[in-house]
């Protein structure tokens, strides 16, 4: 039965409510969180980040140790980082989903979970302008491609967020996928802690070690460091974002593994400014590889490289 919302307080208690099993799971698994962060970052990641992203790495260590607070995704460098709560874009994006799929499909792609503290802002599906951003993605790569989530067994994706994203991607494909995130250690211990809650413990495993298994059928958390010795060939490559504000040597890598054996991309980046000089270059590889370009209207700044 679907249960649409209407109003964000009936959709807050909604939400507190029928995920509320998450709430001890986030706090058992919270205590864990300093020994995994340690465990990834035992491998050298230095020549994949940024000045930047080290510097907002150390301002997430120093909110999120020893463990992270119950409302870690209202942290302000998160949200900036990792959050779309943009009025403007909201308003391209919903109107252009519900005109593509319907009221269900929505409804199960979009509910947002209760860990972490989201801020719910669209009460219809009981969601946040987050999740509705990441859908719009999916649905413009499926568009553009035909290539629909249901029918990939496997992916890599480069910077993964908080791993909203990859959680959306797992509801549209409604089956089990293989579903790799490369990122720096303090991010795959926060989707390693968020994924954990949201889709068991058992569906996610962390990577950190040249002997751990890549796991079929789940979410495999691989921090950066081990990205050349470890990562795993993939049907699809995704990364919205991350891959444009990696260092040089993250672009080489990528080229080097061939794109992770990918025939498919789906990528999102921005034009190089001050801040990431080489954000424009993704593009450009993207082209390379045989990718189609597409300007986002609505962020003029900002494109899509499909394939």
């Amino acid at each position: 039965m679907v249960m649409l919302g209407h109003s964000l307080r009936f959709s807050n208690a909604y939400v507190a409510r029928k995920k509320r099993h998450q709430i001890p799971a986030f706090a058992a698994l919270r205590e864990e969180f300093s020994s995994i962060y340690d465990r990834g970052r035992r491998h050298d990641y230095a020549a994949y980040t940024t000045e930047w992203w080290e510097g907002e790495a150390e301002k997430l260590e120093a909110a999120f140790l020893p463990v992270p607070p119950t409302d870690f995704l209202q942290n302000p460098s998160l949200r900036w980082a990792m959050v779309s709560d943009n009025a403007h874009t909201f308003a391209a994006e919903l109107p252009e989903l519900e005109r593509a799929y319907d009221t269900e499909h929505l409804l199960a792609v979009l509910e947002e979970d209760i860990v972490g503290a989201p801020i719910l802002g669209l009460a219809k599906y009981h969601t946040t302008l987050n999740s509705v951003h990441h859908a719009y993605h999916t649905h413009r790569f499926i568009d553009a491609t035909g290539c629909d989530p249901r029918d990939v067994d496997s992916v890599v994706e480069w910077g993964g967020g908080y791993g909203s994203l990859a959680k959306i991607f797992l509801r549209w494909a409604q089956r089990p996928v293989t579903y790799t995130i490369i990122d720096i250690p303090l991010m795959s211990a926060v989707q390693w802690l968020y994924l954990s809650c949201v889709l068991g413990p058992e569906q996610v495993t962390f990577v950190d070690s040249l002997d751990t298994p890549i796991e079929e059928g789940k979410v495999n958390i691989l921090p950066v460091g081990l990205a050349e010795e470890r990562a795993p060939d993939a049907e699809l490559m995704i990364s919205t974002w991350a891959l444009g504000e990696s260092s040089k040597r993250a672009y080489e890598l990528v080229l080097e593994r061939n794109w992770f054996g990918a025939d498919r991309l789906f990528l999102g980046y921005a034009d190089s400014d001050e801040l990431f000089p080489d954000g424009g270059v993704v593009g450009e590889m993207a082209k390379a590889r045989g990718a189609t370009l597409h300007q986002i209207e609505f962020l003029p700044w900002c494109h899509y490289a499909f394939l």
